[in-house]
């Protein structure tokens, strides 16, 4: 069997009286697209089991973590530094780093399955794709912080159904 899906969506702000300077921006944490596509082959095995191999990809597009997306926007720091600010004009905040790119990852999965139990290994982003999480900016520190996504990871399972 082969299996996928679509997700498009179009966000935008429109309206925002504690921070106007948003507004025309993308919702954060919704990217326009995902998407993903999969197959499974089955095979049966002796009089009541099946052989599976399972495949899965995933797509997330990119993706702002704030409202800000890039605006220049003044600091708490011009309140603690007037002289600095005076010399120097404002102390600024970017917010072009509360992106993250559009990632991949691709699963895997190999098992028996019989009537009542199964056993299964399995692999996720098996490519070991680099991605973020999530992104929590701090431009007043001077960036953001940041969530690695999972890397790698393998593992066996087996399930036992009374």
């Amino acid at each position: 069997s082969i299996y996928g899906g679509l997700g498009l969506l179009d966000s935008e702000i429109v309206r925002n009286d504690n921070r106007p300077l948003s507004e025309g921006n993308d919702m954060p944490q919704a990217p326009e697209s995902t998407w993903n596509l999969g197959t499974q082959f089955t095979l049966p095995f002796g009089t009541d089991k099946e052989i599976f191999v399972r495949a899965d990809y995933q797509h997330i597009g990119e993706t702002w973590f704030h409202t800000l997306q890039g605006e220049q926007t003044p600091t708490i720091w011009q309140v603690f530094f007037p002289d600095l600010v005076a010399a120097f004009g404002g102390i600024d905040q970017d917010f072009s780093n509360s992106r993250r790119d559009a990632y991949g990852t691709l699963n895997l999965r190999v098992g028996l399955d019989a009537e009542n139990w199964s056993l299964a290994v399995w692999s996720r982003n098996i490519t070991d794709e680099e991605y973020l999480e999530e992104i929590i900016p701090a431009p007043e520190f001077g960036g953001t912080f940041n969530h690695q996504g999972m890397a790698d990871a393998y593992g066996a399972e087996f399930t036992y159904r009374f």
